[in-house]
């Protein structure tokens, strides 16, 4: 392209309009404002900001313990225009108070007041309220002496056996004393009363023999025995309520047993009849005789025939009914 046509397609710009006070047409200009006015005032208002809290800080104490601080979200503004930062206060650190105020609060404070732990100085760390390292254990107790566990045994059996001599449970007792015997040979609590109470036990073991078999005092020999059995129980000393019931059964039984019951045997006069621990007698075909409460054995016997016996029983007071004794089963 030449340089005569760039020329003549350049596009051509009117000029302005000017109007008559000698602004372009349709533009309004402003007049132009200082900037220095805010900017000053942004300035006063922070050193007035920064003053005050000063002076609430130095004027303390506070009815709450710690001056007011400054909210941290208050904007200010540096003579510069520019938002300055909040400022960052440490916790760790308490507020210095003045001498003067210091000296001013302990008077006002009343007699026996708690003290303040944050006037004293910042909280203890949790580190130091709860260490890390735990006390040592204690050693572990040394195993316990066997004699002090064999004397401890020896006593709680021979508490058991007193309380079983108590209770007239007399096989118990020799039982605790035998053992406490096998832990200690020479325990001599335990020798005397595994005595006393073998004795006891073998007396009551005795009169417990005849009270349950009182026919057996039918015979002299059982009789004589229970009557010394009976001599032998009143001679104890100190007797409990389960021994004077058994010596007061026995001797009623023996007193029985020595009152004569008369009884009627019938037989056929051909079989020989005769009654164990009584004797023999013969050939009848009735008899009547007078025998002691308790039970006899009677025995018929016959040649050529098969022996009978049979038991009566002779009960204190009362005549049984007659016993018919003989031999009808041939051989």
């Amino acid at each position: 392209m030449s340089e005569g046509e760039r020329r003549s397609r350049v596009r051509l710009t009117p000029p302005p309009r000017v109007g008559p006070s000698g602004d372009e047409a349709g533009v309004r200009v402003k007049p132009e404002r200082s900037r220095r006015t805010p900017r000053i005032l942004a300035g006063a208002l922070y050193l007035a900001v920064l003053a005050v809290a000063g002076w609430l800080l130095l004027a303390g104490p506070w009815p709450g313990g710690d001056a007011p601080a400054v909210p941290a979200d208050l904007p200010l503004e540096d003579p510069a225009g520019a938002a300055a930062p909040p400022p960052r206060v440490q916790a760790s650190q308490p507020t210095p108070t003045p001498p003067e105020a210091a000296v001013a609060a302990e008077e006002a404070r009343p007699p026996g007041a708690a003290d303040d732990p944050r006037e004293d100085g910042p909280e203890p760390s949790r580190a130091a309220a709860s260490p890390r390292s735990e006390a040592p254990a204690a050693p572990p107790a040394p195993p316990p002496d066997p004699a002090v566990l064999e004397l401890a045994k020896l006593r709680d059996l021979e508490a058991l056996a007193k309380r079983r001599e108590a209770e007239e449970a007399w096989t118990a007792a020799v039982a605790a004393y035998r053992a406490a015997l096998e832990i200690e040979p020479t325990a001599a609590f335990a020798q005397a009363g595994l005595r006393r109470a073998g004795s006891r036990a073998d007396l009551a073991a005795r009169l417990d023999g005849h009270l349950a078999r009182p026919g057996r005092l039918a015979a002299d020999t059982v009789l004589e025995e229970a009557r010394e059995l009976l001599e032998m129980a009143a001679a104890v000393e100190s007797p409990g309520p389960r021994h004077q019931s058994q010596v007061e059964a026995l001797r009623a039984l023996v007193a029985e047993a020595e009152v004569a019951v008369e009884v009627e045997l019938v037989s056929d006069g051909l079989t020989e009849v005769a009654i164990h621990h009584v004797g023999r007698l013969g050939r009848f075909t009735r008899r009547e005789l007078e025998l002691r409460p308790g039970e006899y054995t009677v025995v018929g016997t016959r040649r050529g025939y098969r022996d009978v016996r049979l038991t009566l029983v002779v009960s204190a007071g009362a005549a049984p009914e007659p016993l018919i004794v003989r031999c009808r089963e041939p051989v």
